[in-house]
């Protein structure tokens, strides 16, 4: 390597898909500590953590599923929801000691909801992920403003051009080789998540979803029909193509400024950044109003 040119440090990098470890490197690209997870490898981002763990997104294992989904003695998890096997899909958060012991584990796994790509260690100790919430076909149109679960399917006319929403988002997935649960929509969000001592399951301590700030100009019976033109703290619904596949943004990553108590999280499908006020309740963000910044759930900025 060229010396003048190479900055101090160490670069954290794991073994790679399958493999069961990641590495501490110097700019030299020598091994100076290796954590060992022999579990189970290790399928999302590592990060070092201020307080000096090694914490892992990890996809979750057989044990983490809840029992009740494990089928009959003969069928073994036949009758899990297929929903935790959607791409991306992770469900365990783990932190390793230096000597790859681990110090907290804990999952979020529901009959509708699961951990996805990108999770961080917040100032507090509890983990911010992004997360995907499994709706009906018939529960997310009358959500985002649709009439009705044929609309939801067949797509509807919008400024003179039809728009195959789901029908482009469901032919995606049974084109793939995804195991996805026909007949839903996945909706996108942010969760704060608490590990709770003793118990397999992280505990829910904030939540943010997506169609909760929808605005629409279909249906002036629901209370987020409004101007898209004029309301840009809010997600338009006909932003969807056939690349999305069954989720509403396709968000990537996360992260939370401790300062301003905000989020930023990216759409992938949008092209764009989002911040979130974190100062908000669960219920404020939910909704229109409250928090810091007096705008609940609603976007801060894009």
């Amino acid at each position: 390597p060229n010396e003048p040119k190479l900055e101090p440090g160490y670069v954290l990098t794991p073994g790679g898909p399958g493999k069961h470890y990641t590495d501490l490197i110097d700019v030299h690209g020598m091994v100076r500590h290796r954590w060992v997870y022999p579990d189970h490898p290790m399928e999302k981002a590592a990060v070092l953590t201020p307080h000096g763990t090694l914490f892992m997104h990890r996809h979750y294992r057989p044990m983490d599923i809840p029992k009740e989904w494990a089928g009959s003695a003969d069928k073994p998890q036949q009758d899990k929801p297929q929903f935790i096997e959607a791409r991306d899909a992770a469900g365990l958060l783990t932190e390793l000691s230096w000597d790859s012991k681990v110090v907290r584990e804990c999952s979020y796994i529901t009959d509708s909801h699961i951990l996805h790509h990108d999770a961080i260690v917040m100032p507090n100790g509890n983990y911010l992920s992004l997360a995907l919430k499994r709706m009906s076909l018939s529960e997310f149109a009358h959500t985002v403003g649709m009439s009705s679960e044929s609309e939801a399917n067949n797509g509807i006319r919008y400024n003179n051009s039809t728009e195959n929403v789901l029908n482009n988002m469901l032919t995606y997935y049974n084109r793939s080789s995804l195991k996805q649960q026909p007949g839903c929509m996945f909706v996108d969000g942010v969760v704060e998540l608490k590990a709770v001592p003793g118990q397999k399951q992280c505990k829910v301590v904030w939540e943010w979803w997506s169609t909760d700030h929808v605005v629409q100009e279909f249906d002036k019976s629901l209370a987020n029909f409004g101007s898209v033109k004029d309301s840009p703290q809010r997600l338009h619904i006909y932003y969807y193509d056939e690349l999305n596949g069954a989720q509403t943004l396709h968000l990537n990553s996360v992260d939370y400024n401790p300062v301003l108590d905000q989020i930023l999280v990216n759409s992938m499908l949008t092209a764009e950044m989002f911040i979130l006020d974190h100062s908000t309740t669960s219920e404020e963000a939910a909704s229109h109003s409250g928090g810091k910044y007096g705008k609940g759930g609603d976007l801060l900025f894009r």
